[in-house]
């Protein structure tokens, strides 16, 4: 009787440990299963920031060789404007100068007209004081005729010679104006046309340097 109580118990005690270490190994497959199924989307997780990490990365490396570009495309158009400023101001002062240069022949040559303008009305001046003397003024300024009226008289050869020496004395005065304003004006053309090359030079070194 007692051994078959003790039977039992040992029976029991075992089973129950057996149960219990089941039990035990049943939860551990089961924690063992979930902590796998997390290991697996903690992995995928993992990959999916890395791919979106070499996404962002190569996103990066465009944006940085695309801002090195845009520097140095920035650093030369500084220098093109820094030349092209060259250029202008080599331009601008080479017109003034060259502006200035056409204003002193311009004003050399409106001071040679001017000088053969005054010589021509000297001259005139001179022609009607001769005229005057010739035909006599009166005491109240009025006309003195020679005699004879209206009657047409034909000149004698000594005064045919006396009109060629008035004629010819305004030309022989006229002579240094004329050969002095033959000697400016194509100095003045070719004043006015290096005037015109140089603009043209520096609009063309403006425009290569620029392109």
């Amino acid at each position: 009787m007692l051994a078959k109580a003790w039977v039992r118990k040992h029976v029991t005690q075992r089973f129950y440990h057996l149960f219990v270490s089941e039990l035990a190994d049943l939860r551990l497959r089961v924690e063992n299963e979930r902590l796998r199924e997390e290991n697996s989307q903690l992995q995928e997780q993992v990959r999916e920031y890395e791919r979106w990490m070499e996404y962002i990365m190569t996103k990066f490396r465009l944006q940085n060789e695309a801002a090195l570009r845009l520097q140095e495309e920035n650093v030369m158009l500084h220098t093109r404007l820094a030349d092209l400023g060259a250029v202008a101001r080599r331009a601008i002062h080479g017109e003034y100068y060259a502006t200035e240069t056409l204003i002193e022949a311009l004003e050399t040559e409106n001071r040679t007209l001017r000088e053969m303008l005054g010589v021509a009305s000297e001259d005139q001046g001179f022609g009607q004081t001769n005229r005057l003397l010739g035909h006599g003024i009166g005491d109240d300024g009025g006309e003195v005729r020679p005699p004879g009226g209206n009657r047409v008289s034909f000149p004698s050869t000594a005064s045919d010679h006396g009109s060629e020496e008035t004629d010819e004395r305004p030309l022989q005065a006229l002579g240094p104006s004329i050969q002095r304003a033959t000697t400016i004006l194509p100095s003045v053309a070719l004043t006015g046309f290096a005037v015109t090359t140089a603009q043209s030079d520096a609009a063309a070194d403006a425009a290569a340097s620029f392109y």
